[in-house]
C-alpha cells in the first residue's frame, strides 16, 4: 500500500517506510520510499547511502538520480 499517493503523511507510514527497506534491500521500490522518507526528515546521508544501494539494483529512474543529485548538492 506504500504506492498510494499521500500515503506519507498517514500516521505510522514514515516507521513502515523505512521497516520495509530493512525487511526488503533488494526492493527497489521500498528503497525509493525510504528515501523520501529520510528526504522529509531532513537524515540527507541516511538518505544518500540508500540512493546509493538503489542504484546498485539497476534499473535506475530519472527522478532517482535528480533525488540523489539534491541530497549531493544538500551536503555539499
Amino acid at each position: 500500500r506504500l504506492d498510494r499517493a499521500g500515503r506519507g503523511r498517514e500516521a505510522g507510514a514514515e516507521a513502515l517506510a523505512l521497516a520495509a527497506a530493512r525487511a526488503f534491500p533488494r526492493n527497489p521500490q521500498a528503497l525509493r520510499h525510504a528515501v523520501a522518507t529520510l528526504r522529509r526528515r531532513r537524515d540527507y546521508e541516511g538518505a544518500l547511502g540508500l540512493s546509493r544501494r538503489l542504484a546498485r539494483l539497476g534499473g535506475v529512474r530519472p527522478g532517482d538520480l535528480y533525488h540523489r543529485l539534491d541530497l549531493l548538492n544538500r551536503l555539499d
